[in-house]
């Protein structure tokens, strides 16, 4: 079963004016896993962002932070679970 998820930023400056950024895709092919739930939370966030997921088998997870060029400013592996999963990220305050 294949699970895709889509994912986009709303990036509001100072003066109240907004950009969207591309939307992303978030895809997962491998035929043992069922299902796949995300909540990312805090949304604004200021320092620390939490990602929420129920996983149905036990895997290693890869998670990237890119800027809007596609850089990747945050790279890091977790060993995930059979069932809920939670990544927290901090120390993101110098992130523009």
């Amino acid at each position: 079963m294949n699970t895709a998820i889509y994912y986009r930023l709303k990036m509001i400056d100072a003066d109240g004016s907004f950009e969207y950024s591309k939307t992303v895709l978030i895809s997962n092919t491998d035929a043992d896993i069922q299902q796949t739930q995300m909540v990312i939370f805090p949304n604004p966030f200021n320092d620390q962002v939490t990602i929420s997921f129920v996983s149905a088998i036990a895997s290693d997870i890869k998670l990237e932070v890119l800027d809007i060029t596609g850089k990747v400013i945050v790279s890091l592996t977790r060993t995930g679970i059979q069932g809920n999963n939670l990544v927290t990220l901090d120390e993101l305050s110098s992130l523009k």
